[in-house]
């Protein structure tokens, strides 16, 4: 491994890369921010795919960035298996050539399968690698990954008995300082919405979650007697409700009740406005609710839709009394209204969940991904 120096330099060039899911890419923003902090004159290049989320955060940003060819591997038997072996290596080859052009001191990776090509091409280049995972169960790609990196930062302390311990490190997942400045006002006014019920915050991921997204519409009628919900439903989900809408001849409109695609800037204030979360298990949306002591009811994707991440993470939260767990096989739009009523039953367990679901690790985990970075400059 290659041995950390002291001081950091006044000048420094980071590649950053991952994708394929918000999670994979928001952390870059809060390690980006403790880097700037750090060093008179940061030159950055965001690396990720042309189709994915990242490409249109990352523009929002004002960040430099270039595309490469992807290849996903899926874990069931699918022809695309064998075709996307050919853009993961068009992919390598393309980040070669970015690399060469651009020259980074360490490149930085979020993981999802869009890293791969480029940590390939950064390894072949021998620009030092420092990945991090946030799931407390780590992904394909890190695992794939691990042995060519210099550093290793973990979001959860349960996933690093997976990797050599001289080089892994648990720093918490990186979230940005702007969810700490959210005002509930605002977020009921966006909502459209007043203070006289309590709001319940449902988020599907980035991608959305097509069983989560039913069961909110399903459970609306009665739902709504008792609380207000803001619905993400994900990117290009609209649809997926007017087909619901008109088999189930619901209404097109319900008073209380606020849905949008995806939100980003406007997050926030709809953390500050909600009184429960409703959410996936997914890493980066259960670090923000933590660090915000948000008390939710979590809903994991199962050991078949993914690798067990999700499960892992609920479980964790569980345990600790910061969540109520519903496994994604039984949800319905009756025990989504059961488990709401009875968590709204009782404000004291309500907060008392906020409390314990609180870890401080996370605020200030970009600084500490930031200082596993600058160590090898």
């Amino acid at each position: 491994m290659n041995k950390p120096k002291n001081s950091p330099k006044k000048s420094f060039k980071i590649l950053l890369t991952g994708g394929g899911t918000a999670g994979h890419v928001l952390p870059h923003q809060p390690v980006v921010e403790a880097l700037q902090k750090q060093i008179k004159h940061l030159s950055i290049l965001y690396v990720g795919s042309k189709m994915g989320l990242e490409q249109k955060m990352v523009q929002n940003w004002g960040w430099p960035h270039k595309t490469i060819p992807v290849g996903k591997w899926r874990r069931y038997a699918d022809w695309h298996n064998i075709t996307d072996i050919f853009k993961v290596g068009a992919g390598i080859l393309k980040s070669l050539w970015i690399i060469g052009q651009f020259r980074p001191q360490v490149i930085f990776s979020k993981g999802g399968y869009v890293s791969l090509p480029v940590m390939v091409a950064g390894w072949l280049f021998r620009v030092p690698l420092v990945i991090h995972d946030s799931d407390a169960l780590p992904g394909m790609t890190t695992r794939l990954l691990a042995r060519f990196a210099q550093r290793i930062c973990l979001g959860y302390g349960e996933a690093a008995s997976s990797f050599p311990a001289q080089k892994t490190v648990v720093t918490g997942i990186p979230i940005r300082a702007s969810l700490f400045t959210g005002s509930r006002q605002k977020g009921l006014k966006l909502a459209g919405f007043d203070a006289k019920k309590p709001l319940v915050l449902v988020m599907g991921g980035s991608l959305g979650a097509k069983r989560i997204n039913e069961a909110v519409w399903g459970a609306l009628p009665e739902l709504l007697n008792v609380c207000q919900v803001v619905h993400i439903t994900g990117k290009g989900k609209t649809a997926q409700f007017s087909e619901f809408r008109d088999k189930n001849a619901a209404p097109k409109k319900r008073k209380g009740y606020r849905s949008f695609e995806y939100v980003e800037a406007e997050l926030p204030d709809l953390y500050a406005a909600a009184s429960l979360i409703v959410t996936r298990a997914g890493a980066n949306s259960l670090a923000e609710i933590q660090a915000l002591l948000k008390p939710s009811l979590v809903v994991p994707l199962g050991q078949e839709a993914s690798h067990g991440d999700q499960l892992k993470n609920a479980q964790i939260l569980e345990k600790r009394g910061g969540c109520v767990v519903v496994p994604d096989e039984k949800l319905t739009s009756k025990r989504l209204i059961a488990g709401i009523k009875l968590l709204f039953a009782s404000p004291k367990q309500l907060e008392t969940m906020g409390k314990r679901a609180f870890n401080p690790l996370h605020k200030e985990a970009g600084e500490r991904v930031t200082k596993a970075i600058i160590d090898f400059l």
